[in-house]
């Protein structure tokens, strides 16, 4: 039982609006907030998780009921850990998650050490030994190479299949087997255990093909070549150095599967689709499953985008729904969980509507479907049909290819929730609440589209008018609104320009200037601007003191005529000769 802590409301208002917005002011996530416990998992709607996550790190909320995703990627620690279970699905969890978790207790400079509780109830000693044999595993300091990782749990895989640990069995098995690489079979595992495995089984065979890709998929190696260039890219590296210390046959068993996978993916794709599977970051069956689909794919992408972008929204839905089925049809793009109200949830979503006041059949499902199903699947699949289409140089109907098509909208709108391009690029822009972002551009008529458009608006007098009153854009969200103005800091021009500037120096008397050798401008201490030469030693001045833009390049010559530096300067900003003095 958790006693009523004391919280400090004033800090969690803006949790609780978000966390309103997405779940409902009677959900328990947001009910446990009065009591200062959060309740974190990865599932969560994401503005509502970062403010949640945010409230943690500053100690605001005191007790967190979390999944391990809260020790992945985030700096957060707390004086006691309490370990509920070592299983997660029927499984054990692995070493480095087990590391990771129990690693969070003790915070810096403010606990002596760190307080790791394990409640056990039942089987004691057995319990025991499990979590002995857990915390003897995570003190181990041992690098292992992940690719040497996955290649043998592979061919521990395979050796089960064939019922012989022999390393020229295997082989045999791998070189002269069309099947190799399919699911193989083991005698006696259940149904469940099946399943587990050949998930397991095809998540390494899509990291094992991404790892052969980003190795060779831009080089031109033929077949014959392959196992040569492996040899060259992985010598001195980890793989390498772990194999060593293998017997010189498991060595070569190895090393030939990884050969005999890079072989097989090269004899079934061109060049082109390598190059594309590579970019998308898939493997050789979602890649395959790609091209499949890339005519009618890429001719849908181009329509929902036009949609978008002259606001037909009822064809733009529709259009998206028909690409999330060619999508979610396509591992590792299906959602973890596809409700059967999918649709109905992806059309109430795109079309803005407040969550909590759909009729959806469970609103927890529909907001996981949300998060992992349209915020991260189906912008990972849609931007891989992207980057396919553009590495394969496709042609669309009419006679164009993807880069000339505009293509960027699409996604934006599904992460966001909301076909309205300026209510997007709000959000974009570090504005969390859906609801209010949506109402902050229509009751504005904002129409902007891109960043400078954005700031404009941002910076309007409108704008100005209705935030002073404090109930904009709707009386909960305003201090939401405020903490947005407060800490939004835009963006700095990012388009980089070329500018050429032919400029007189003045060289020191002791140095002889050669047309077409290269010099560097440089601000050191106080006065004109320096030159210096490749070693480093000034040669001469510029005629002024210039406001160097230090994110930039600036590019100096002599120039033929020697009194003149022929400088380039590639960077942003629209002043990069501009005398300090002015």
């Amino acid at each position: 039982m958790v006693s009523v802590l004391t919280v400090p409301m004033q800090k969690l208002e803006l949790a609780k609006v978000l966390g309103c917005e997405w779940l409902g002011a009677n959900h328990p996530i947001v009910k446990c907030l009065d009591i200062g416990v959060a309740i974190h998992h990865g599932a969560l709607p994401t503005p509502f998780r970062k403010e949640m996550e945010k409230l943690l790190r500053e100690g605001i909320l005191k007790v967190t009921v979390s999944s391990p995703t809260l020790a992945q990627g985030l700096n957060l620690a707390a004086t006691a850990v309490i370990v509920h279970s070592l299983y997660r699905a029927g499984e054990q969890i692995d070493t480095a998650e087990f590391k990771n978790v129990v690693g969070r207790a003790g915070r810096a400079f403010v606990d002596t050490h760190g307080l790791v509780l394990h409640p056990i109830f039942e089987r004691h000693e057995w319990r025991k030994q499990q979590w002995r044999s857990l915390v003897k595993d995570a003190n181990a300091r041992n690098m292992e190479s992940g690719l040497a990782l996955l290649v043998h749990s592979l061919v521990s895989r395979m050796a089960e299949s064939i019922g012989s640990a022999e390393i020229n069995n295997i082989l045999e098995y791998v070189l002269n087997n069309a099947q190799a690489w399919d699911f193989p079979d083991v005698a006696n595992e259940s149904a469940e255990q099946v399943e587990v495995q050949l998930r397991i089984w095809n998540k390494h065979i899509v990291c094992l093909d991404t790892a052969l890709l980003s190795m060779l998929g831009e080089e031109e190696v033929s077949i014959i070549e392959i196992p040569n260039a492996l040899d060259t890219i992985l010598q001195s590296s980890l793989w390498e150095r772990r194999l060593n210390r293998r017997s010189e046959e498991l060595k070569a068993l190895l090393n030939s599967v990884l050969a005999q996978r890079a072989k097989y993916i090269w004899n079934v794709t061109t060049s082109l689709q390598r190059k594309g599977y590579f970019l998308a970051g898939v493997g050789l069956a979602t890649g395959q499953s790609l091209d499949a689909i890339s005519q009618q794919a890429n001719q849908l992408l181009i329509i929902a985008n036009h949609c978008i972008d002259v606001n037909d929204q009822p064809l733009a839905i529709s259009t998206i729904i028909q690409l999330a089925e060619l999508v979610f049809d396509i591992a590792p793009f299906t959602p973890r969980n596809l409700p059967d109200d999918w649709k109905y949830i992806l059309t109430a979503w795109l079309k803005g509507e407040t969550l909590t006041d759909c009729n959806f059949i469970d609103i927890n499902e529909a907001l996981q479907f949300i998060e992992d199903g349209l915020i991260y699947r189906l912008p990972w699949g849609l931007e891989a049909i992207r980057v396919r289409a553009q590495a394969n140089q496709d042609v669309i109907a009419d006679g164009t290819t993807i880069e000339n098509n505009e293509v960027g909208l699409v996604v934006p709108a599904i992460e966001n929730g909301t076909l309205n391009r300026s209510a997007a690029l709000l959000m974009q822009a570090g504005f969390n609440s859906r609801k209010a972002a949506i109402l902050a551009v229509s009751s504005t008529n904002a129409t902007f589209t891109n960043n400078r458009q954005f700031k404009r608006w941002l910076n309007s007098d409108e704008v100005f008018k209705l935030e002073i009153g404090f109930d904009w854009p709707t009386p909960e969200t305003s201090s939401l609104w405020r903490k947005f103005r407060e800490e939004y800091q835009p963006a700095t021009e990012s388009t980089w320009n070329v500018v050429n500037e032919n400029i007189p120096v003045a060289w020191l008397s002791d140095y002889i200037p050669h047309a077409g050798s290269l010099v560097k401008i440089i601000n050191q201490d106080s006065g004109k601007t320096q030159v210096l030469r490749s070693d480093g030693e000034k040669v001469g001045l510029l005629q002024l003191r210039y406001d160097l833009i230090k994110t930039g390049i600036y590019h100096s010559v002599i120039a033929e005529n020697t009194d003149y530096l022929d400088i380039r300067f590639w960077g942003a900003g629209n002043a990069p000769f501009k005398d300090t003095n002015l």
